[in-house]
């Protein structure tokens, strides 16, 4: 052997004469382990090397000389050691251990747990509900490689400070030497392991429930169970790994998804799909006649799209998904909509959560649940609606870490959040703005079941219903490229992956566009009618911008002041509104508080129809005007058959006509530019300031 080569090869350069014959028994036995358990010379050499306390004869790698004896801590990181898989740390520097352990087995029939289920019934209560056979019919049970029913290991990613790992280093010392390790060697083996993991680990991203391919392929799902497996969505489908790369952590509300039934083709993936809305209570409300029967039945499919669409985005990591607020009176089965949701994807105990008073609590649920669903809500405080907006396109939260003077607890991440409640309860626009809301109706007597039966029912078609989400997710993925619009709504990657999704599900681009459309006029409609301020604005600009039967309009010009201005105003058309504005309102008592409350307003004022433009200055300025696709609601684009001559005959007259109403003539208010830019260079206008004109009267 050659004693100069740096690294030994085999088990032979390590148990060289001279040098291990004279550790004990019990090391080289432990050597003997580690072999049988695939381990490599450099990771066997690298332990002994560090942890026996006996140096190294130079020139002669693998040779040991007898020194001190090791303590309690060093023989349990080296133990440590031994049974890990890789020390490393996240994007926060959290370090973590990854570690090997046996998988667990399958309780009926002995086998380690993979992908093919035991049977395919659906057990619940201890009761047994045959799947239906158009189950049967159209699903396709995934083969299991012969590799992987050789798999006999799971690998386990830990927080190297979590309790978890504390109680998994005392166990080990227990399997090793049949005595528990005390609390300073805990420590100072803990001290150890996070420096190794931070100083020569790598750096991995850690994700919740869903996680991106390292090369944008496709989409990794955590299954969370014992077995750490995860599934792997990409353009060719989607299959269930062992073993998994490190992309995930856990936590202990996270509960198994179930494993999911593959579609035999896309059509039967659709099927699958759709399942989900046989389970909610999303149905047309019965109207007094047909007509209004039909623009009612159109708007639930439109809502129906929205939400599925909704929900197989949730499989989609990295982009912002919509709040989805369901609302309606008791009885209507608002709660067992998110719980479905939730059962399907991201099943955890509890199912929905309860808004906490502390805002840390509520930053803490919202990074252990990938869906967080909060249940029987009636309000919103404007802390947690910033909050929960946050949480939706993505942001940043610290606090300070316990017993500590100057450490971060760092949080960075976009969620999937739901709300329900008798009402809905987010109010403020710019919440509402990232929501799609979703009305049910009360559920009559004659039509209500058990729990237990409802409950099974679902149970039956859940597998199915998370493999048909898969399939489509997976078809969505090739449709994503294709999508092509014209314009976005407030989400914009939502919008192009719900394009994507409906395609996969035999719809249209134009179809789930315009069902996003109609959320967002929901939304606007909401924001509106949460807000006096709004109602009282509304009404003013109906009036000030209201139109005769032809279209022309009764008032011209926009309307300009400063927000004291129109605090008076609007405080004045309240009245009528029966709006109360004294002390105890909600009116706003302060222009500055006023003002604030109408930047709220602009974007939902905006697709009402009304342009609010803020200038900044001394005081502030105000201009209220119509949009452009208000206007052309009442002027309507036609192709123009006249000549410019007599165009500018009639602009002209028209000029003359408003200045002798009410004298200078604003030329926002001219339709015809073309004609007005002539009528100024043939000087039969004047201009005695910018903005008006007049007319010239020596023309």
């Amino acid at each position: 052997m050659d004693v100069n080569r740096e690294v030994p090869e085999s088990k032979d350069d390590i148990l060289v004469p001279g040098g291990l014959e004279r550790v004990k028994n019990t090391n080289k036995k432990r050597i003997d382990e580690l072999y049988a358990k695939g381990y490599e010379p450099e990771k066997i050499y690298e332990t002994y090397t560090m942890f026996t306390k006996k140096a190294v004869t130079v020139g002669s790698v693998g040779s040991f000389s007898d020194g001190e004896e090791e303590s309690q801590a060093e023989r349990l990181i080296r133990y440590t050691l031994e049974n890990s898989k890789e020390l490393f740390y996240d994007q926060h520097d959290t370090p973590y251990i990854r570690v090997s352990e046996p998988c667990t087995t399958c309780g009926t029939c002995g086998r380690i747990l993979s992908l093919q289920p035991c049977s395919q019934d659906v057990k619940l209560s201890g009761e047994s509900v045959e799947v239906p056979n158009k189950n049967r019919e159209q699903l396709q049970l995934p083969q299991v490689p012969q590799s992987q029913e050789a798999t006999k290991t799971r690998c386990v990613n830990m927080p190297l400070r979590s309790k978890k790992f504390k109680t998994w280093l005392s166990y080990l010392m227990y399997q090793k030497e049949g005595k528990a390790p005390g609390s300073e060697t805990v420590n100072s083996a803990l001290g150890v392991l996070t420096g190794k993991a931070l100083k020569e680990g790598k750096k991995y991203q850690l994700y919740n429930r869903v996680a991106p391919i390292e090369d944008g392929s496709g989409i990794w799902l955590d299954m969370a169970d014992e077995n750490w497996r995860a599934i792997k969505i990409n353009l060719e489908g989607w299959e269930i790994v062992d073993n998994p790369p490190i992309l995930f952590k856990r936590y202990k509300q996270q509960q198994p998804i179930c494993e999911p039934i593959r579609p035999a083709n896309i059509e039967a993936a659709r099927e699958f799909a759709y399942r989900i809305l046989n389970h909610v209570n999303i149905k047309s409300a019965k109207k007094a006649n047909d007509a209004e029967q039909q623009i009612e039945d159109a708007l639930i499919e439109s809502t129906k799209l929205a939400v599925i669409c909704s929900c197989i985005s949730y499989l989609i990591p990295l982009i912002s998904h919509p709040i989805l607020i369901v609302s309606g009176p008791q009885g209507s089965a608002k709660s067992y909509l998110h719980k479905i949701v939730k059962r399907t994807i991201d099943p955890s105990i509890p199912e929905l959560l309860d808004l906490p008073h502390d805002k840390n609590e509520l930053l803490q649920q919202l990074d252990h649940n990938w869906l967080a669903f909060y249940d029987n809500l009636t309000s919103l405080s404007n802390e947690v609606s910033d909050c929960l907006c946050r949480a939706v396109t993505g942001g940043g939260f610290s606090k300070r870490e316990l017993y500590s003077d100057d450490d971060d607890t760092v949080y960075d991440f976009k969620r999937c959040v739901g709300l329900n409640g008798i009402n809905p309860a987010a109010s403020r626009p710019d919440l509402l703005d990232r929501s799609v809301l979703t009305s049910v109706t009360k559920i009559d007597d004659k039509d209500r079941k058990t729990e237990k039966v409802v409950d099974a029912a679902f149970e039956a078609d859940k597998t199915s219903i998370l493999g048909g989400f898969l399939t489509i997710l997976s078809e969505a993925l090739k449709k994503y490229k294709v999508v092509n619009l014209d314009s976005y709504q407030r989400l914009a990657d939502f919008h192009v992956y719900g394009c994507a999704i409906s395609l996969a599900l035999g719809k249209t681009a134009e179809e789930f566009t315009k069902a996003y459309e109609n959320k967002v006029e929901g939304q606007t409609e909401e924001a509106l009618n949460a807000s006096l301020v709004a109602l009282s604005l509304i009404d003013f600009c109906d009036k000030h911008f209201k139109r005769d039967v032809s279209g022309s309009r009764i008032i011209q010009g926009n309307w300009e002041g400063t927000p004291s201005e129109l605090l008076d105003v609007l405080t004045d058309n309240c009245i009528h509104l029966g709006i109360k504005t004294d002390f105890r309102s909600k009116w706003p008592k302060s222009p500055s508080t006023f003002g604030k409350r109408i930047n709220e307003l602009i974007p939902s004022m905006y697709r009402k129809g009304y342009d609010i433009i803020v200038k900044a200055g001394t005081p502030r300025q105000i201009i209220i005007a119509e949009t452009p696709e208000q206007i052309e609601k009442y002027n309507p684009k036609t192709e123009d058959t006249k000549d410019l001559k007599t165009r500018i005959e009639e602009t002209f007259g028209q000029i003359i006509i408003a200045y002798q109403k009410g004298g200078m003539v604003k030329t926002e208010t001219i339709q015809d530019k073309e004609a007005l830019t002539q009528l100024l260079k043939d000087d039969k206008l004047l201009s005695p300031q910018e903005g008006f004109v007049i007319p010239n009267r020596s023309a």
